[in-house]
């Protein structure tokens, strides 16, 4: 395994013309100011993406990259409810958080009727609007819905056939719900 290793600390740019050879390149920028550019004889060269820690390194500038993250999240109503399915991945790229969720309820027991719990980063209250991409079973003969954030659950905002306006925060789960969505939001930090 062949290894390059470049330390500075003055300003101005680096270059590092890299043979096509298998290799580890290890590089440590300069201190101060400056750029770094690797290439190999055809142009820029890639290697493995970019790699953020496992650990956010929070930066004040807003401008600035600082976190990358991709998981999973377990949508709940609490209480004793029981579940079918129970599935939810997230990929968060800086504050923005790109979220699904496949929620079927078995038995709702004393779980919540009106939120879904459990989003993976916290948000403001009433912040974005999640899409819901298939429901059925729901309460009140709801023919449109939505899903709004609210800190780390989310609320829903629909229409039944009956009703002349939608309905906030009202009561949507049950035995046999099933909601499938995907939506994103921006988290807090």
């Amino acid at each position: 395994m062949s290894s390059v290793i470049i330390a500075g600390n003055t300003s101005g740019s680096v270059t590092l013309s890299a043979p096509d050879v298998a290799g580890t390149t290890t590089l440590t920028l300069p201190s101060t100011s400056g750029t770094v550019t690797t290439k190999d004889s055809s142009g820029i060269l890639s290697v493995n993406g970019i790699q953020f820690p496992a650990t956010q390194s929070a930066s004040a500038d807003a401008n600035c990259l600082d976190d990358y993250e991709e998981g999973t999240w377990t949508p709940n109503v609490g209480g004793t409810a029981t579940y079918t399915t129970q599935v939810g991945s997230y990929v968060k790229i800086g504050k923005l958080v790109l979220v699904r969720g496949n929620l079927k309820i078995n038995t709702i027991g004393t779980g919540a009727t009106n939120n879904i719990k459990g989003l993976p980063f916290s948000t403001g209250a009433d912040e974005y609007t999640i899409p819901v991409d298939k429901s059925d079973s729901l309460s009140a003969s709801i023919v449109w819905i939505a899903l709004r954030t609210s800190v780390t659950d989310l609320y829903a905002t629909y229409r039944t056939a009956a009703s002349a306006s939608s309905n906030v925060n009202g009561n949507f789960l049950q035995n046999s719900t099933e909601m499938q969505f995907a939506g994103c939001y921006i988290a807090l930090a």
